[in-house]
Order: structure tokens, then C-alpha cells, then sequence
């Protein structure tokens, strides 16, 4: 029997934010019998498509005119490729993620004139009210927020089936008349394949810190007031206790040293190997989530979140949004109050405590390697993905 063909459009650069939840789904999609291409957008190519394959997934990135973060769904001449690339293609059904040019406007084309099923994922909340306020420029924040609302709830309500990765973007899609049927909460996931965790001592010594440093672990991007709000609370846990460092790993958009009192307590591993990802987690004592509560954030959740469950790293975090019922339900750390205070004493209470952090830390890897697997979360697909196939052909 042949494998279902299924497509997935992101319009990120490869390797970057939403392209690694709908990657992780694929890969345990190839393993359940489908064949998966995903399209996505080169880093750096503007005329030349490139195809290959990467653990069975077929990978297509498109070329984009534009350069840097400006890659991020709007150009049209990416759009114009897309469509033309898929003119001749076939596949039994299309799965979204986000809904800017690049990725909705080809598969709307493939929906209406191929009858081609249509699934959209929304993984995060862009428009009015959502990230697009966390924009510094007021009047790129001006013209772009209608834009982006627009292409974020224009098609909500016609495609057939939504996934949607937590509680309040389902409350916003149920108010846009999405019916409630056509929905599924579908959360990220753990790699444990990816990130490991290996001894802390050894870790630590790895990367050049000691024993005595009390490490706070980031991983990846954060939002301006997010960023300010870290860094004060961290300057006043260096005071408590100088060996109280913050460690940042991957990207991050803004230079936290220089907002802080203690730039030098701040180490920044942003020229990292994907091995290194596990190795530096285990560096660290606590993981940190210090998110505003801004509507960017509850609309959101955000994968560094399963990255710490991977790596058994115990986790402080704001009450915003959805993170904190996977804190609590599980028991894999401390939600807190919106209040600097508050985060810096429960922040210092775990790092003074070795047990907690144990009890944290193992549940987290019972939970990695079972229920928030990203092999348990992929199979709620298959019977979504069935019964909109059989639709079709019906």
C-alpha cells in the first residue's frame, strides 16, 4: 500500500521557529506510514529551490528576495515559486503553519482548485494585541498590525480541520466561529534524542564553570520587556549570591549584559552545535521562563519549555498562559505571580535546593519519554489525518 502524501508549508527560514514543530511532527509521521515534504524558506538562496532529505523528510527551501529577518513570509516572489513548484504535485492532504503569504496563499490555491484537504496550525498569536506589539518601531508596529491580523484569522473558518498549540488561541479560534470539532489542542514536544542529559559536574566543567556556580539557564529568543524583566530579577539574585550566574544559549535578540549591573555573570553560548544544547542544559540548575503577561505570551508556548523537560532541568517560570498548567500538573517546577520579587525568591529557593530540584528534574524525564513525547503528540494526528483523507475521496 502506498504511503499517503502529505505537504507542510511554514514559512520560516529553515531551522528556525515554527519549522521545528512541524519537522518533529513529520519525522513521526514518515515512521507511521505517510511521506512527507515540507516546504520552507531558505536562508540565503533568492533564485535557487533545494531539495534533499533529512531523516526521510523531504525538505524543499524556496528562495526569498529578501534578506536576514525580512524573511519572515511576506516576499512574493517566494510566494510566486511556491505556486509554481506545486502546480504539478500531488498530494492527499496540506497542513499549515501560521498563516502569512508564503504558506497561505499556495495552499488555499491547492485546496480550492485541487479539492486538496486543508489543516492549518496556529502556533502562535501575531496580530492585534499578540507579538506584533512587541515591535519597537511604532509605525512598522502601525502598518503591520492590521496586515497581520488579517492573515491570521481570514481563513480560520474555512479550512477543515485547525491544530492549535494552546487554550487561548483556541478560545480566539472558537470566537472567530471556528466549530469546535474541527479543533485539536496540539502541544510541542520532547526530543530526547536531540537533548540528553548527561552529569551536571562534568557539564559544568565542560564549559568551563565550577561547582559552586549556580547556573539559571535561557534558551533562544525573548521579547523586549520579557528581556528587562530577566535581567532585574537576575541582577538582584547576584547580589543574594555572586555564584548565581545566568547562562544564554542560542539566539537571542537583544544584549542582556549590557542592560545588567553584572555583565560579566552573564555567559552567552550563541555559536553552538546542535549537540552542544543537551551538554550546556545540564550545565544548569534551573531553567528560566520570566514571561510578561502580555498577550504575546499567553497566545503562545513556547518550545524551550520541552527543551527543559528533555533535559530534566527544573523550571521557574511567570503564570502566563498555558505554561503554567504543564508546571503544575506535572510537577517539574514553580510557577510564580507576575512580580519580580516573587520570581527572584522562588528562583533562590530552588538553587538552595538540591532535593526540589531532583524531584523536578525526574519527573520531567518519566514525562519526556512518555506523554509529552514528540512521538505521543505526532500520533494524534493520524486519526485527524485519516478521516480527512477518507473525506475526500468520499
Amino acid at each position: 500500500m502506498s504511503k499517503k502524501k502529505i505537504l507542510m508549508l511554514t514559512y520560516n527560514v529553515i531551522n528556525k521557529g515554527t519549522y521545528h514543530r512541524a519537522f518533529h511532527l513529520a519525522k513521526i509521521l514518515e515512521n507511521n506510514g505517510y511521506a512527507i515534504d515540507i516546504i520552507t524558506t531558505s536562508k540565503e538562496n533568492k533564485f535557487k529551490i533545494k531539495q534533499y532529505y533529512s531523516d526521510q523528510v523531504r525538505i524543499i527551501e524556496m528562495p526569498d528576495l529578501l534578506n536576514g529577518s525580512l524573511r519572515s513570509g511576506w516576499d512574493i516572489w517566494n510566494t510566486c515559486r511556491r505556486l509554481l513548484w506545486l502546480l504539478n504535485k500531488k498530494y492527499d492532504l496540506i497542513h499549515t503553519f501560521d498563516s502569512r503569504p508564503t504558506v497561505l496563499v499556495p495552499s488555499i490555491f491547492l485546496h480550492k482548485i485541487k479539492n486538496i484537504p486543508l489543516i492549518m496550525d496556529w502556533a502562535d498569536w501575531f496580530g492585534k494585541g499578540g507579538s506584533i506589539e512587541q515591535r519597537t518601531n511604532k509605525y512598522i508596529k502601525f502598518f503591520l498590525r492590521p496586515i497581520e491580523t488579517f492573515f491570521e484569522e481570514i481563513y480560520r473558518t474555512s479550512v477543515d480541520f485547525n491544530t492549535i498549540i494552546c487554550n487561548p488561541l483556541i478560545d480566539r479560534a472558537l470566537k472567530l466561529g471556528v466549530e469546535k470539532h474541527k479543533i485539536i489542542l496540539l502541544p510541542n514536544g520532547c526530543d530526547t534524542k536531540f537533548i540528553k542529559k548527561i552529569d551536571k559536574r562534568m557539564a559544568k566543567k565542560a564549559f568551563g564553570f565550577s561547582d559552586q556556580h549556580m547556573i539559571i539557564g535561557h534558551v533562544g529568543t525573548i521579547f523586549n520587556d520579557d528581556a528587562r524583566f530577566a535581567v532585574k530579577a537576575f541582577d538582584k539574585l547576584h547580589k543574594l549570591n555572586s555564584n548565581i550566574v545566568l547562562l544564554l544559549i542560542g539566539y537571542c535578540p537583544f544584549d542582556l549584559r549590557s542592560l545588567s549591573e553584572f555583565p560579566d555573570a552573564i555567559y552567552v553560548e550563541n555559536n553552538i552545535i546542535d549537540d552542544d544544547i543537551g551538554s550546556l542544559l545540564s550545565c544548569c540548575d534551573v531553567g528560566w521562563l520570566p514571561l510578561n503577561n502580555s498577550i504575546a505570551n499567553i497566545g503562545r508556548l513556547p518550545l524551550k519549555l520541552f527543551d527543559f523537560i528533555s533535559a530534566g532541568l527544573p523550571i521557574v517560570s511567570t503564570n502566563v498562559g498555558d505554561v503554567s498548567f504543564y508546571i503544575e500538573n506535572y510537577q517539574i517546577g514553580i510557577a510564580t505571580d507576575v512580580d519580580e520579587l516573587k520570581f527572584v525568591s522562588n528562583t533562590y529557593n530552588l538553587l538552595l535546593n538540591p532535593q526540589l530540584q531532583n524531584l523536578f528534574s525526574n519527573n520531567e524525564l518519566r514525562i519526556a519519554e512518555n506523554e509529552l513525547n514528540w512521538r505521543e503528540v505526532g500520533k494524534k494526528l493520524i486519526p485527524i489525518y485519516n478521516s480527512q483523507i477518507l473525506k475526500a475521496n468520499e
